[in-house]
């Protein structure tokens, strides 16, 4: 900045040691030294040089007009960027804060939403269990009387819906894994339902990949527990044999059914 302002003091001097030194030459050539002094003095006393340069001094004055217009947009430029910045900074501030919130609440509220739908799963199961004790020859009668079922609990469902929306990918996927059992689970028994309604042929191992995927679902909601309740920040580990195991034996599947389903899932993972 100093040294554009000592640039336009030179270039405003330059100017003015020029005009005077043009009419130091015109004066000599028509007037001798004295006179020549006295009428440059003149000239310039009078202010007849502003007449003279009118023109030129305009375009200078319109210069330092525009360099001085110019500097203040590009200051109220700058000026304008920070402010956006600012509020900008600002409003990711308060959507962070609003997810946090967001998250927590939905967090805090996941053991109920856990337990309802372990409640859903370990029914599901036991109702599945009994479907496979009724089996001969690996296949389930027509004369058996078709289950009622339990309907997934909408509210659980919502609450997970929430927290997958503010949650970090990690946890993402493993929500996304028991929300994608559900929904397999949920239409293979209104399949199953439809089956026995119809007197359809119901194998002993497709009863077995039911009750499989309510295990599945009680497991896993198993694993989010400590999650749901503040006592570890990092999502469950991937579901293994022994969870699995453990999940059979809760839902109540103590019989051989327990070995069955097991060995089942050693075999599909």
């Amino acid at each position: 900045m100093i040294e554009r302002r000592r640039f336009l003091a030179a270039v405003v001097a330059g100017l003015v040691g020029l005009a005077i030194s043009i009419e130091i030459v015109k004066a000599l050539a028509t007037h001798s030294p004295a006179d020549s002094f006295d009428a440059v003095i003149g000239w310039v006393g009078t202010f007849q040089w502003l007449e003279t340069y009118q023109t030129l001094i305009a375009g200078l004055a319109a210069l330092l007009a525009a360099r001085w217009s110019v500097r203040a947009i590009l200051l109220q430029i700058k000026k304008d960027d920070r402010a956006v910045r600012a509020q900008m900074l600002q409003v990711e501030r308060i959507e962070k804060e609003r997810k946090e919130a967001k998250h927590t609440a939905a967090r805090a509220t996941l053991p109920l939403s856990l337990s309802a739908l372990s409640n859903y799963a370990q029914t599901c199961g036991l109702l599945l269990h009994g479907l496979l004790r009724s089996c001969q020859d690996e296949i389930l009668p027509a004369s058996v009387k078709v289950p009622e079922f339990p309907t997934l609990p909408d509210g659980a469902i919502a609450t997970i819906k929430e927290l997958v929306e503010f949650s970090d990918p990690a946890l993402v996927r493993t929500l996304s894994q028991l929300t994608a059992k559900l929904q397999v689970q949920s239409s293979r028994l209104r399949g199953l339902k439809r089956d026995l309604g119809v007197r359809e042929i119901v194998n002993q191992q497709s009863l077995e990949a039911y009750a499989l995927d309510a295990v599945e679902i009680y497991a896993r909601c198993s694993e989010l527990f400590a999650y749901g309740r503040f006592e570890n920040e990092e999502p469950p580990p991937e579901l293994t044999v022994r969870t699995i195991a453990n999940a059979v034996h809760s839902i109540g599947i103590f019989d051989d059914f327990y070995e069955i389903l097991v060995e089942r899932w050693k075999r599909m993972f």
